[in-house]
């Protein structure tokens, strides 16, 4: 073999070196892009993972704070049931013919605390109200004359504001009186005929309380309570209200007719504060 045979045998080897050498620094740039690029990529998914929870529990920060506030505001919840004596008044054929009528009461209620003394107390409360009357139809037929017993039941949520005032530091009683607001949410009519002591009729009709002219009732609420320790945090409660309309729901009769009840309520209370 001549001396030109291995030069160029020597230079064809040097040259398959270059380009691999050529070949293998552009593979490695071109990982590195990659890697470079997969790491931005990662990072990037990985800001906007870390913004998302973080934004997550912000909010429910947020939330727990403003529930907190709530429950710093809130000072009571009550939780209450019971009967109502109920007597209207407005005229004196009214206050005449009228006879007691019972109804049904629940409710719930909030109450703040402004100090040891001083809270104010927002209720909200499903109230059975009307009216009951007696009346005698004295030229019936024989054997004798009917009676009638007409009853009218109005179906109301009413919702009251009461400043309270707690006389004694040692016992958990209060005082209070503040004005309400009730709507007419439902309502019927139950009419009873008597002759000589036996039953002659009876009829229950629901009334249509969208054609009442007047479905808002305004007055004026006082109470008396008294809180039973249970617990810690569990009282027992003991309310008694006297509730006085002003608003004429003379849809009963042709004459006014003003609301009156005397409410006995009984419960329990979550106390936060006091």
């Amino acid at each position: 073999m001549g001396v030109k045979t291995l030069l160029f045998l020597n230079l064809l080897n040097e040259f398959k070196s270059i380009q691999l050498m050529k070949l293998s620094q552009n593979q490695y740039r071109t990982v590195s892009i990659s890697i470079i690029a997969i790491s931005c990529i990662l990072f990037s998914l990985t800001v906007k993972a870390q913004e998302a929870y973080y934004n997550q529990e912000l909010e429910k920060l947020r939330q727990k704070k403003f529930i907190f506030k709530i429950e710093k505001f809130i000072s009571k919840i009550e939780f209450l049931v019971g009967g109502s004596i109920i007597f209207p008044y407005g005229n004196d054929e009214i206050e005449r013919e009228r006879v007691t009528k019972f109804g049904f009461v629940a409710g719930v209620g909030f109450l703040h605390a402004i100090n040891s003394r001083l809270a104010i107390n927002l209720k909200f409360r499903y109230e059975e109200k009307g009216l009951k009357i007696i009346g005698y139809d004295l030229n019936a037929p024989p054997p004798g004359p009917i009676k009638f017993i007409r009853d009218y039941t109005e179906n109301y949520v009413t919702t009251s504001l009461l400043p309270h005032y707690f006389p004694f530091k040692k016992y958990h009683l209060y005082i209070g009186v503040g004005p309400y607001l009730g709507y007419i949410l439902s309502g019927y009519e139950r009419i009873d005929l008597y002759q000589n002591g036996l039953v002659l009729a009876q009829s229950i009709a629901h009334r249509d309380v969208d054609k009442f002219d007047q479905r808002f009732d305004v007055g004026i609420t006082g109470l008396i309570g008294y809180d039973l320790v249970l617990s810690k945090k569990i009282r027992s409660t003991f309310q008694f209200l006297y509730n006085r309309g002003f608003t004429d729901i003379s849809q009963f009769m042709g004459y006014p007719v003003k609301n009156n009840t005397f409410s006995l309520l009984v419960g329990f209370s979550i106390n936060n504060n006091r």
